[in-house]
């Protein structure tokens, strides 16, 4: 994902999940967390749900999303799903 990291393991997306705030729109829904302790750096993790349809379809999205992601600056010390 060019300069922002991306989030990995199950763990650290179900953090973000649950710690984070949600925010709503268009049908995007958002999760931003503080980063985990000891990281200061942005990570992202992307998740597409089934109800988008198949798997050619959200791997569409996904790649979308990521390319719009390179030219979004996050700001440090933020995980967001």
């Amino acid at each position: 994902m060019g300069a922002v990291q991306s989030l990995k393991r199950s763990e650290d997306f179900r953090r973000v999940r649950e710690e984070g705030v949600r925010a709503r729109r268009d049908g995007v829904t958002v999760f931003v967390a503080p980063a985990a302790p000891g990281r200061l750096g942005g990570r992202v993790g992307i998740t597409v749900p089934g109800v988008v349809g198949r798997a050619v379809v959200r791997n569409r999205v996904r790649r979308r999303l990521r390319a719009a992601l390179q030219t979004t600056h996050l700001g440090p010390g933020r995980d967001v799903v």
